[in-house]
């Protein structure tokens, strides 16, 4: 009798001893490799729309069928390479104190939309494999990689009608760069224009990416649908 009250008085009530925590749920290995692939697919959006090309540009220099189209594949690993840090300070310098006229904002707005989408798009991705690293549901990152692949059909849509705009048979080039004399000159001996200008490789890569997280994490989704109906 007097061991059971001094079992009472220290656990503070009848039974505490027996009584055991649960324990953490152990993370099985298949659950290990999900995680890491989802982030790893998620992290590889980084390099992708660094080094792989964002916009095929392609332009008729107007010479004849004897002179073959310029063709360009832009990225901003591209863009540093060409302009470089002095002249990417000089344009912004430029543009801050010459902002564009509202036609070419106009003309520009479906392409920086798209922009907008694709950035939004990579982040909502990188959102999704940080979501799928740090917990066991899937849901979320199925759900963050299907909002991914949206924002660049969006994306794509927007595009297009920059594109159209560009490539009409009415449009000047030369009168938007607004070379000055130069542009006048060229202008009397070139009458270059856009064939082309579609968004590229990198844009493609992210929607695979987000693709292949989403169909990795629905299948391991339905796998565990399919163990808890069995059991």
């Amino acid at each position: 009798m007097g061991n059971q009250s001094n079992r009472i008085h220290q656990n503070g009530k009848p039974g505490a001893a027996s009584q055991a925590k649960p324990g953490r749920r152990r993370t099985s290995g298949a659950e290990i490799i999900r995680r890491t692939m989802t982030l790893a697919a998620a992290l590889l959006v980084i390099p992708d729309l660094i080094f792989n090309s964002m916009i095929r540009l392609v332009v008729n220099l107007g010479l004849g069928d004897s002179v073959p189209d310029w063709q360009e594949f832009i990225s901003p690993r591209w863009v540093w390479d060409v302009v470089g840090q002095e002249g990417l300070r000089s344009a912004y310098h430029t543009l801050r104190n010459n902002p564009p006229d509202r036609e070419i904002l106009l003309l520009l707005r479906p392409a920086l939309v798209a922009l907008g989408l694709i950035l939004l798009a990579a982040l909502v991705l990188l959102a999704g494999g940080i979501v799928g690293v740090s917990g066991r549901k899937k849901r979320p990152v199925f759900v963050l990689s299907g909002t991914t692949v949206l924002l660049l059909i969006a994306a794509q849509i927007s595009f297009s009608f920059f594109e159209k705009s560009v490539t009409a048979p009415d449009f000047n080039l030369l009168s938007v760069i607004d070379a000055g004399s130069l542009g006048s000159i060229v202008g009397a001996f070139l009458d270059p224009r856009i064939e082309q200008l579609k968004l590229s490789s990198a844009v493609l890569m992210l929607g695979l990416l987000a693709g292949l997280i989403a169909l990795w994490n629905l299948a391991f989704l339905l796998t565990e649908d399919t163990e808890s109906r069995g059991k």
